[in-house]
């Protein structure tokens, strides 16, 4: 947990993809996460899969209980990946949907 609050800069709690990218660039971060059988690209995989809000930020606490569960079962990367997607996709299509009720249906 002190690796991940080192590399929280804003000391938030929470990480930024830009502040991960930069922890793993640390060789002490790197061979922690190395020790859970990550490499970067699945820890910037993970970080796009648990940002569901898309607001670029993770929970220290959340990232860490996602590797620690990866390194458990890596096959959960895909599904988090897949539901992260369709989660977005949701959002995209009832967005969408909203614009189309509001253009079909102009205040009179």
């Amino acid at each position: 947990l002190e690796l991940f609050q080192a590399a929280d800069s804003s000391g938030e709690g929470e990480l930024s993809l830009s502040e991960l990218e930069l922890a793993l660039d640390e060789p002490q971060f790197s061979a922690c996460v190395s020790a859970m059988g990550l490499g970067r690209e699945e820890c910037v995989e993970l970080f796009n899969a648990l940002d569901q809000d898309s607001d670029g930020q993770v929970a220290a606490e959340v990232l860490i209980q996602a590797m620690t569960h990866l390194k458990e079962n890596p096959r959960s990367l895909d599904v988090a990946v897949i539901k992260n997607t369709c989660h977005k996709i949701k959002q995209q299509v009832d967005q969408l949907r909203q614009e189309l009720e509001v253009t079909s249906h102009p205040p009179s």
